[in-house]
C-alpha cells in the first residue's frame, strides 16, 4: 500500500488493543453504510475462510472479474467457521476515484484513499489476511506457509522476504497440496493444519527462480490477463492456477521446516532441537498475545510431537526435493501405522 494512504483512518479490526499483557484483540468496526447508493448494484465477489466471510463490491466490472479470478480458491466457502460457529460477515468496497486512483472501504471505513490500480489486488489480499487473523480465535496462527502430501503436512514458518511463497509455489507445481503461503492455521487439540488458501504472493524475482524449477512456473501461464492491470510488482496467483485441484482442506502436522537463505545455496536440511523448535514457533506465532499460556503450550506440544528443521532454499530444486522426500517418509510411516492398528 502506498504512503499516500497512511492518513486514512483504520477500522478498529486492524488495531491491537495496546495492552502488552492482554490479548491481541482485533474488532471489526460496524460504521454507518457510507456511500450506500454508490455500492448498490455493484458486482460482488464472496470470499471467506476460517470463520471470516466478506463480500467484495467492485464498482468496476473488470476489477470484479480480476478479483473473482484472484480469490477463486477462497470462494465459495461455508458460512461457518472452523468450530462450526456462524462466520463473521463483512463488506469491502472498491471504488475508482476521479483521478484514476482507487479507494478501498472496509465496513464503511476508508482504509485506502489513493491506490494505484496495480496495488489493488495486493491490498485486498492484505485486508483479507487481517480479517482472517482477527476472527480465527479458536486456532493458533503462524506466519508460515503450509502444504501437504496426502495427509502429511509441513508448516514453513518464516519472515517476509525469506522465499516461503516462492517455495510454496514450486512445491504446488511439483505435486504437493496447498493450504496457505502466509498464515499457517493450527487446530491445537487435533494437531491438524487448516487451509487458508489465499492467492500465493509472488514478485518478479520469484518467477525467475520458478522458471528454473523442476516443474517450471511461468508467469504468463498462471497470471490471468484480467488481473494484469490490478497487480504489479507483487502478483497474486491462486494455487489452482499453478496446478488444478491443488488446494487441500486440512492435514495433520507432520514436520516443521524453517526456510532460510545462505550464501552456498546447498538446499540442505539442518535438524533443530526441541527447545529451539518451540522458541522458533513462538517467535513466528501471530496469535500468541491473545492467549499467551494456551498458545505457548500449543507450540510446546507441537515441538514435542514433530521434528523441526532449517532448510536452505537458495537452491530451489534441491530444497523441493528435500521437502518432498521428508513428507513422503512421514506419509509412508503414517500409512504403516494405520495398517498396524487396523
Amino acid at each position: 500500500m502506498d504512503a499516500s494512504t497512511s492518513s486514512c483512518p483504520s477500522p478498529t479490526w486492524m488495531l491491537a488493543d495496546g495492552d502488552r499483557g492482554g490479548a491481541r484483540r482485533i474488532i471489526w468496526a460496524r460504521a454507518a453504510a457510507a456511500a450506500a447508493r454508490e455500492r448498490a448494484g455493484s458486482p460482488t465477489v464472496v470470499v471467506g475462510a476460517l470463520g471470516f466471510h466478506a463480500e467484495i463490491r467492485c464498482e468496476n466490472a473488470e476489477l470484479a472479474r480480476a478479483t473473482s479470478v484472484t480469490f477463486a480458491d477462497l470462494a465459495p466457502f461455508p458460512d461457518t467457521g472452523h468450530d462450526g460457529a456462524p462466520a463473521h460477515s463483512h463488506e469491502i468496497t472498491v471504488v475508482a476515484t476521479h483521478d484514476d486512483f482507487v479507494a478501498v472501504w472496509a465496513d464503511g471505513v476508508k482504509v485506502a484513499g489513493r491506490l494505484r490500480p496495480g496495488l489493488v489486488l495486493p491490498t485486498l489480499s492484505w485486508i483479507l489476511n487481517q480479517g482472517v487473523i482477527a476472527h480465527a480465535s479458536d486456532l493458533v496462527l503462524f506466519h508460515a506457509a503450509a502444504l501437504c502430501s496426502g495427509d502429511a503436512g509441513v508448516l514453513l514458518p518464516a519472515t517476509s522476504g525469506s522465499g516461503k511463497s516462492t517455495l510454496a509455489a514450486a512445491l504446488v507445481a511439483s505435486g504437493l497440496s496447498y493450504l496457505s503461503d502466509e498464515v499457517g492455521a493450527l487446530d491445537a487439540p487435533s494437531g491438524r493444519l487448516v487451509a487458508y488458501p489465499k492467492p500465493i504472493s509472488l514478485d518478479n524475482g520469484s518467477f525467475v527462480a520458478l522458471g528454473a524449477a523442476p516443474a517450471p512456473v511461468e508467469r504468463s501461464a498462471v497470471v490471468d490477463d484480467a488481473t494484469a492491470h490490478w497487480t504489479d510488482l507483487q502478483w497474486q496467483v491462486p494455487a489452482g492456477a499453478v496446478r488444478v485441484g491443488a488446494v487441500a482442506s486440512s492435514c495433520r502436522t507432520s514436520v516443521v521446516v524453517f526456510p532460510t537463505r545462505s550464501t552456498d545455496g546447498t538446499g540442505q536440511l539442518r535438524p533443530l532441537g526441541r527447545a529451539a523448535l518451540c522458541a522458533r514457533l513462538v517467535e513466528h506465532s501471530m496469535t500468541v498475545l491473545r492467549q499467551p499460556s494456551e498458545h505457548f503450550a500449543a507450540c510446546a506440544a507441537l515441538a514435542k510431537r514433530v521434528a523441526g528443521y532449517e532448510l536452505d532454499v537458495g537452491n530451489l530444486t534441491r530444497a523441493c526435493a528435500e521437502l518432498r522426500q521428508l513428507l513422503d517418509c512421514r506419509e509412508a510411516t503414517s500409512s504403516v501405522g494405520t495398517m498396524v492398528t487396523q
